[in-house]
């Protein structure tokens, strides 16, 4: 049976979890990095693989999707873009957090910590999906001014937003239905 280390405090043993947490994060960037390298130059030219998807697959059993996730990550969380290192504000994310962070905004991204739980980060990604779904006309339905408030029905509130938007369009609409009964 193997030995438990023994360390000497809380301290000295946090600090090694901490250093070996970080030394993860930053080894997946430093994989998207090293795997974009296999993309852009020609050094996979000495071996018998077209392409970095392929040479991934056979030398690491890292799929399309895989290799394609790493490198976006890298993209969007290494220091400039292409670089080895993680930029210093997305460390102590983890690899399963920043694939969801890769799915949101900047803005939203930027409010994220490491605090927040990677079930707390699809939360949020579900609700900034839910939000991008709701439609121009909902947008113009929850923005009703006084007048709207006085509708009955959606069509009412369309029609007369689309007035205030487009007149041009509200008139040839007009005139239309006056001509056509």
């Amino acid at each position: 049976m193997e030995q438990v280390i023994g360390y000497r405090s809380y301290q000295e043993y946090k600090q090694e979890l901490d250093t070996e947490l970080k030394k993860t994060a930053e080894g997946f960037v430093r994989i998207g990095y090293l795997l974009k390298v296999a993309r852009d130059t020609s050094i996979l030219a000495e071996s018998q693989y077209d392409n970095v998807v392929d040479f991934a697959r056979a030398e690491y059993g890292l799929d399309k999707t895989q290799v394609s996730r790493f490198m976006n990550i890298n993209d969007k969380f290494s220091e400039g873009g292409y670089a080895p290192e993680l930029k210093a504000e997305y460390q102590g994310f983890g690899y399963a957090k920043l694939s969801i962070m890769l799915l949101l905004p900047e803005d939203v991204n930027n409010v994220l910590t490491p605090v927040y739980s990677k079930a707390e980060i699809q939360q949020i990604k579900d609700e900034v999906d839910e939000e991008k779904k709701t439609t121009d006309i909902e947008v113009m339905l929850e923005e009703k001014d006084s007048v709207q408030q006085s509708f009955n029905t959606n069509l009412e509130n369309a029609v007369y937003q689309l007035g205030k938007d487009a007149p041009e369009v509200y008139k040839r609409l007009w005139e239309s239905a006056v001509k056509n009964g």
